[in-house]
């Protein structure tokens, strides 16, 4: 990893994935790109070992679909709001959800079950 990534990752409140292998930190990007993928297993860009998600991380993602989703259907349900609304409330979930998800990505080099 360069200077400027380990300088850009320093002193932030949020934790990068990190490879188990070659103890690389990826950048939110890096990590965005292999979610993106949507497969189960994650290659390393550094060592090219293969990663996986980690149960904690598995569970963690699950958390917070659930919480949004149960947060969207509690505002379809007591609002009398137009669909465009519905919709992009639907939409800042998703993106919401996308967009926090490489900080809650933790690797492991075992595939773990939920």
């Amino acid at each position: 990893m360069s200077k400027k990534e380990k300088d850009i990752n320093k002193g932030r409140g949020y934790k990068v994935p990190t490879c188990r292998m070659c103890n690389s930190k990826w950048s939110w990007s890096q990590a965005m790109k292999q979610q993106m993928k949507l497969k189960s297993r994650i290659v390393c860009k550094y060592c090219g070992h293969r990663q996986y998600l980690s149960e904690k991380s598995q569970c963690k993602h699950a958390v917070l679909s659930i919480i949004i989703a149960f947060s969207l259907i509690w505002v379809f349900n007591n609002t009398a709001v137009p669909i465009v609304l519905y919709i992009i409330f639907f939409i800042l979930g998703i993106t919401l959800l996308s967009l926090t998800s490489p900080f809650l990505m933790e690797l492991s080099s075992e595939k773990e079950q939920l």
